[in-house]
């Protein structure tokens, strides 16, 4: 009987669901999950999601946020493991190891398939390298009341003064990839039945246009009058450039 099964019935699920928390909590079980899985909102999710499951783990995240100031120190500090996303042999080969060398001792990993932050409006389609490591998938699913939409720079800057948030975590039963199925098959179905259990929609892909819009956003709330994006400091570059081209 696979609990992502949608005959299984509501009180077998929850019973599932329960042991698996316990296991995850005590550890040295050979059927708790190793990897856990949410949506991706903000830098808080793995905060929410740990306190969801009232256990540990070590989130999964790309090099370069290790390095960024003060966060990077609290990403550290959490286990936070760094992956080079550029290549996914090595981001699947990282995870691999990881389980390999730890066994069922190991610390459950902690990942967001979107690879990418939303509104929590709907779900970008999951990359399919988070399914690649053969395991069981424990998903998370994450809901921010009211609609959290933040950046790391801004949480950094507002975490004392933001209005209250309320999180709801909704722990779907354990994630198997069925014989013959495919893993992007997989992530898809996955990614389907969080939508559902968040009454959102999957498989968002972002247009040009909306990646157009996204950016000229970023680059206009972090304007400057002294930095790279000074108004009129982009045109002056571009003129200095043009004469030293001459």
């Amino acid at each position: 009987m696979e609990l992502d099964d949608p005959t299984v019935a509501p009180k077998e699920a929850d019973k599932g669901i329960e042991n698996y928390r316990t296991a995850l909590q005590h550890g040295r079980d050979e059927n708790r999950p190793l990897v856990v899985i949410s949506n991706h909102i903000s830098a808080l999710d793995p905060h929410a999601a740990s306190g969801a499951l009232w256990s540990c783990f070590r989130p999964v995240v790309k090099k370069d946020v290790l390095s960024i100031p003060l966060y990077g120190g609290v990403a550290r500090t959490l286990g936070s493991i760094g992956v080079d996303r550029t290549k996914a042999s090595g981001v699947v080969n990282t995870l691999r190891s990881y389980i390999a060398d730890n066994g069922h001792d190991a610390i459950p990993l902690y990942l967001c398939p979107e690879a990418s932050t939303t509104n929590g409006e709907g779900l970008l389609r999951f990359k399919r390298g988070t399914f690649l490591t053969d395991t069981e998938v424990l998903p998370v699913c994450l809901q921010y009341q009211p609609t959290l939409a933040l950046d790391i720079l801004q949480i950094i800057r507002f975490m004392s003064c933001v209005r209250p948030k309320y999180i709801c975590a909704t722990i779907l039963p354990p994630m198997r990839r069925r014989h013959g199925e495919d893993y992007q098959a997989f992530a898809d179905r996955v990614g389907r039945a969080m939508a559902a259990a968040m009454g959102i929609k999957y498989e968002l892909e972002r247009t040009y246009e909306e990646a157009l819009l996204f950016y000229t956003a970023l680059e206009h709330q972090y304007r400057h009058r002294t930095g790279k994006f000074a108004p009129g400091r982009a045109d002056a570059t571009k003129k200095n450039n043009k004469k030293k081209n001459k």
